[in-house]
């Protein structure tokens, strides 16, 4: 079964603010660009640590209960 990660994006961006949805879409890029280059590692802590050095989001903002959704990107 194929995913479509925009439908799921767009989904995770609905009721949120503008900071948010910005920060998601760059979580998106980043993920689409590690996925695209064959990367392995998706834990919290490896897409946050190059998630933070790029401008987006640092892993305690992901693993925080209020960055729910920053994981179910990452997971889909």
């Amino acid at each position: 079964m194929s995913v479509d990660v925009n439908v799921i994006l767009e989904d995770l961006k609905s009721n949120k603010s503008q900071r948010t949805k910005d920060s998601l879409d760059k979580l998106n890029t980043l993920l689409e660009a590690r996925f695209n280059a064959g990367e392995k590692d998706y834990s919290i802590a490896a897409i946050g640590r190059v998630s933070k050095a790029e401008g987006g989001v640092g892993t305690v903002s992901i693993r925080n209960k209020t960055g729910e959704h920053f994981r179910l990107l990452i997971d889909a």
